[in-house]
């Protein structure tokens, strides 16, 4: 198991460029996000289907081929990500 912590103070693009980093698509992952405004904070297990860039709003982290809102993450409100197995 592999943790990534997201500085706070990290932009859209940082953060997507930490987690590629560390993840790459089909990995499982648990990702932990900052809780939005009037939001509980979200906590999803999945396997990584692929990445949006800030490019092509909304930028998130896709998991099980799934929107935000379903089970994808938005990059600016992860805060943690645990690889727990590799493809």
């Amino acid at each position: 198991m592999t943790e990534l912590q997201i500085p706070p103070e990290a932009d859209e693009r940082e953060a997507m460029e930490l987690v590629d980093e560390l993840v790459d698509i089909g990995d499982i992952v648990d990702v932990e996000s900052y809780a939005m405004t009037g939001e509980e904070r979200i906590e999803v297990t999945g396997e990584i289907t692929g990445s949006r860039d800030p490019d092509s709003e909304p930028a998130y982290l896709e998991l099980d081929g799934q929107p935000v809102g379903e089970g994808s993450v938005p990059y600016e409100k992860i805060e943690r990500v645990i690889r727990r197995e590799e493809r």
